[in-house]
């Protein structure tokens, strides 16, 4: 329920996280730790900046609602549920 009335209710990216995906490295795998609602991942997939774009939450609850927000764009994102300090990924990857 909690991740439902968050996702309703922040709509838009903030500007200082759009400012930094804007002007940060291009071509590199993304990874947005804690992505709640999906919102930064959407800016991320709009710019087109990234090679791929990986969102982790520890909430699924918050990863469902990303799915939701993103729609068929989802499909070009690797959704991990997990927590921040145990990301199920390479180091150094």
């Amino acid at each position: 329920q909690i991740s439902t009335n968050f996702a309703a209710h922040r709509r838009f990216a903030w500007p200082f996280i759009a400012d930094w995906l804007a002007g940060g490295p291009c071509g590199e795998r993304l990874l947005l730790a804690g992505c709640g609602d999906g919102r930064h991942v959407r800016t991320a997939l709009d710019l087109g900046r990234f090679t791929s774009v990986v969102a982790l939450d520890v909430s699924a609850g918050m990863l469902a609602a990303a799915g939701c927000r993103l729609g068929a764009d989802a499909a070009s994102v690797t959704f991990l549920h997990s927590d921040v300090c145990n990301v199920p990924l390479p180091d150094a990857s």
